[in-house]
Protein backbone atom coordinates (compact mmCIF):
# COMPACT_ATOMS: atom_id res chain seq x y z
CA UNK A 1 0.00 0.00 0.00
CA UNK A 2 1.11 3.42 -0.65
CA UNK A 3 0.22 4.50 3.17
CA UNK A 4 -3.59 5.26 2.01
CA UNK A 5 -5.87 3.84 4.70
CA UNK A 6 -8.50 1.55 2.24
CA UNK A 7 -11.35 4.13 2.35
CA UNK A 8 -9.24 7.08 0.52
CA UNK A 9 -7.76 4.42 -1.72
CA UNK A 10 -11.27 3.34 -3.13
CA UNK A 11 -12.76 6.85 -3.13
CA UNK A 12 -9.63 7.77 -5.56
CA UNK A 13 -10.22 4.49 -7.41
CA UNK A 14 -13.96 5.46 -7.88
CA UNK A 15 -13.32 8.89 -8.81
CA UNK A 16 -14.88 10.25 -5.67
CA UNK A 17 -12.25 12.64 -4.45
CA UNK A 18 -13.08 14.14 -0.90
CA UNK A 19 -12.96 18.02 -1.09
CA UNK A 20 -10.37 19.90 0.54
CA UNK A 21 -10.27 23.15 2.59
CA UNK A 22 -8.29 25.54 1.44
CA UNK A 23 -7.88 28.52 2.97
CA UNK A 24 -5.29 31.06 1.35
CA UNK A 25 -8.17 33.29 -0.72
CA UNK A 26 -5.97 33.97 -3.55
CA UNK A 27 -4.98 30.11 -3.84
CA UNK A 28 -8.71 28.76 -4.56
CA UNK A 29 -9.28 32.09 -6.93
CA UNK A 30 -6.52 31.15 -8.72
CA UNK A 31 -7.06 27.22 -8.85
CA UNK A 32 -10.93 28.20 -9.63
CA UNK A 33 -9.49 30.57 -12.49
CA UNK A 34 -7.34 28.15 -13.69
CA UNK A 35 -10.43 25.33 -13.87
CA UNK A 36 -12.24 27.77 -15.37
CA UNK A 37 -10.00 28.62 -18.04
CA UNK A 38 -9.22 24.75 -19.30
CA UNK A 39 -13.31 24.29 -18.89
CA UNK A 40 -14.00 27.11 -21.28
CA UNK A 41 -10.99 26.00 -23.68
CA UNK A 42 -12.02 22.52 -23.64
CA UNK A 43 -15.64 24.22 -24.74
CA UNK A 44 -14.07 26.50 -27.49
CA UNK A 45 -12.47 23.46 -28.81
CA UNK A 46 -15.42 21.82 -30.35
CA UNK A 47 -16.86 24.81 -31.80
CA UNK A 48 -13.00 24.60 -33.56
CA UNK A 49 -13.97 21.03 -34.52
CA UNK A 50 -17.12 22.07 -35.86
CA UNK A 51 -15.33 24.91 -37.84
CA UNK A 52 -12.99 22.63 -39.33
CA UNK A 53 -15.29 19.60 -40.37
CA UNK A 54 -17.64 21.84 -42.12
CA UNK A 55 -14.20 23.30 -43.58
CA UNK A 56 -13.28 19.73 -44.84
CA UNK A 57 -16.52 18.74 -46.02
CA UNK A 58 -16.98 21.95 -48.42
CA UNK A 59 -13.73 21.13 -50.00
CA UNK A 60 -14.88 17.66 -50.52
CA UNK A 61 -17.78 19.12 -51.65
CA UNK A 62 -15.83 21.18 -54.20
CA UNK A 63 -14.12 17.69 -55.25
CA UNK A 64 -17.60 15.97 -55.89
CA UNK A 65 -19.21 19.21 -57.36
CA UNK A 66 -16.12 19.34 -60.08
CA UNK A 67 -16.68 15.46 -60.97
CA UNK A 68 -20.78 16.12 -61.65
CA UNK A 69 -19.49 19.25 -63.79
CA UNK A 70 -16.47 17.22 -65.63
CA UNK A 71 -18.88 16.34 -68.69
CA UNK A 72 -21.00 19.93 -68.21
CA UNK A 73 -24.54 18.01 -67.91
CA UNK A 74 -26.40 16.44 -65.30
CA UNK A 75 -27.71 13.14 -66.61
CA UNK A 76 -29.59 10.38 -65.06
CA UNK A 77 -25.82 8.48 -64.68
CA UNK A 78 -23.93 6.62 -62.07
CA UNK A 79 -21.29 9.46 -61.24
CA UNK A 80 -24.38 12.56 -61.24
CA UNK A 81 -26.74 10.48 -59.33
CA UNK A 82 -24.01 8.39 -57.11
CA UNK A 83 -22.35 12.54 -56.54
CA UNK A 84 -25.59 14.10 -55.71
CA UNK A 85 -26.47 11.35 -52.97
CA UNK A 86 -22.46 11.68 -51.59
CA UNK A 87 -23.79 15.53 -51.07
CA UNK A 88 -26.97 14.93 -49.42
CA UNK A 89 -24.91 11.91 -47.21
CA UNK A 90 -22.14 15.08 -46.43
CA UNK A 91 -25.14 17.31 -45.86
CA UNK A 92 -26.62 14.95 -43.39
CA UNK A 93 -22.92 14.20 -41.71
CA UNK A 94 -22.02 17.50 -41.74
CA UNK A 95 -25.72 18.38 -39.86
CA UNK A 96 -25.28 15.75 -37.11
CA UNK A 97 -21.58 16.55 -36.35
CA UNK A 98 -22.18 20.27 -35.99
CA UNK A 99 -25.05 19.53 -33.87
CA UNK A 100 -23.21 17.61 -31.36
CA UNK A 101 -20.10 19.37 -31.57
CA UNK A 102 -22.58 22.50 -30.30
CA UNK A 103 -23.87 20.20 -27.37
CA UNK A 104 -20.68 19.11 -26.17
CA UNK A 105 -19.91 23.02 -26.35
CA UNK A 106 -23.16 23.61 -24.14
CA UNK A 107 -21.73 20.83 -21.76
CA UNK A 108 -18.21 22.11 -21.30
CA UNK A 109 -19.25 25.66 -21.23
CA UNK A 110 -21.65 25.24 -18.33
CA UNK A 111 -18.93 23.83 -16.32
CA UNK A 112 -16.77 26.65 -16.81
CA UNK A 113 -19.39 29.13 -15.80
CA UNK A 114 -19.84 27.36 -12.71
CA UNK A 115 -16.71 27.50 -11.94
CA UNK A 116 -16.79 31.36 -12.93
CA UNK A 117 -19.59 31.62 -10.34
CA UNK A 118 -17.26 29.82 -7.22
CA UNK A 119 -14.74 32.64 -8.65
CA UNK A 120 -17.37 35.92 -8.26
CA UNK A 121 -18.33 34.22 -4.53
CA UNK A 122 -15.26 33.85 -3.50
CA UNK A 123 -14.39 37.34 -3.97
CA UNK A 124 -15.04 40.09 -1.05
CA UNK A 125 -16.49 43.06 -2.58
CA UNK A 126 -18.46 44.90 -5.39
CA UNK A 127 -17.18 41.74 -8.39
CA UNK A 128 -19.41 42.53 -11.39
CA UNK A 129 -21.00 38.57 -12.79
CA UNK A 130 -20.66 38.21 -16.53
CA UNK A 131 -24.43 38.65 -16.75
CA UNK A 132 -24.08 42.64 -16.11
CA UNK A 133 -22.62 42.72 -18.93
CA UNK A 134 -24.13 40.56 -21.37
CA UNK A 135 -26.83 43.20 -22.40
CA UNK A 136 -24.59 46.06 -23.39
CA UNK A 137 -22.11 43.17 -25.07
CA UNK A 138 -24.96 41.82 -26.98
CA UNK A 139 -26.46 45.44 -27.76
CA UNK A 140 -22.56 46.80 -28.73
CA UNK A 141 -21.71 43.31 -30.84
CA UNK A 142 -25.22 43.88 -32.96
CA UNK A 143 -24.29 47.40 -33.42
CA UNK A 144 -20.69 47.38 -34.64
CA UNK A 145 -20.97 44.08 -36.33
CA UNK A 146 -24.50 43.18 -37.51
CA UNK A 147 -26.41 46.49 -38.04
CA UNK A 148 -29.58 45.42 -38.90
CA UNK A 149 -29.42 42.15 -39.27
CA UNK A 150 -28.55 41.63 -35.35
CA UNK A 151 -31.87 40.92 -34.60
CA UNK A 152 -31.96 38.11 -36.91
CA UNK A 153 -28.43 36.71 -36.07
CA UNK A 154 -28.46 37.45 -31.84
CA UNK A 155 -28.76 35.11 -29.03
CA UNK A 156 -32.64 35.93 -29.02
CA UNK A 157 -32.82 35.63 -32.96
CA UNK A 158 -32.97 32.63 -35.38
CA UNK A 159 -29.62 31.74 -35.75
CA UNK A 160 -29.17 31.33 -32.01
CA UNK A 161 -26.03 30.39 -30.29
CA UNK A 162 -23.43 29.46 -33.01
CA UNK A 163 -25.66 27.48 -34.87
CA UNK A 164 -24.65 28.38 -38.17
CA UNK A 165 -22.31 25.75 -39.61
CA UNK A 166 -25.70 23.05 -38.83
CA UNK A 167 -27.60 25.83 -40.82
CA UNK A 168 -25.17 25.95 -43.54
CA UNK A 169 -24.73 22.02 -44.01
CA UNK A 170 -29.11 21.79 -44.38
CA UNK A 171 -28.35 24.17 -47.15
CA UNK A 172 -25.93 21.55 -48.26
CA UNK A 173 -28.30 18.59 -48.11
CA UNK A 174 -31.53 20.56 -49.88
CA UNK A 175 -29.02 21.13 -52.48
CA UNK A 176 -27.89 17.66 -53.18
CA UNK A 177 -31.84 16.69 -53.01
CA UNK A 178 -32.46 19.05 -55.89
CA UNK A 179 -29.01 18.06 -58.09
CA UNK A 180 -30.58 14.45 -57.46
CA UNK A 181 -33.60 15.45 -58.63
CA UNK A 182 -32.39 17.88 -61.66
CA UNK A 183 -30.62 14.18 -62.39
CA UNK A 184 -33.17 11.80 -61.87
CA UNK A 185 -35.20 13.97 -64.28
CA UNK A 186 -32.78 14.29 -67.29
CA UNK A 187 -34.00 17.85 -67.79
CA UNK A 188 -30.31 18.92 -67.77
CA UNK A 189 -29.18 16.84 -70.12
CA UNK A 190 -28.99 17.03 -73.65
CA UNK A 191 -28.81 13.67 -74.14
CA UNK A 192 -31.35 12.54 -72.54
CA UNK A 193 -33.32 14.94 -74.05
CA UNK A 194 -32.90 13.97 -77.90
Amino acid sequence: MSGLNENQDNANTEGDYPPRKIDNLDTQANILQGTFSHYYNVALDHHSKATSNTNILLAVLAAILVLVGLDNEVCPDAIDIGSTIGIMVIGLFGFVWTLKQHERYQYWKFIALEYQKEIIDLMPGNLKSPDDYKDLAQRKAEKIFFHSLGSIISEEGFLKDRRLWAILHLGIMLFGYLALIAATSGKFCPAAAA
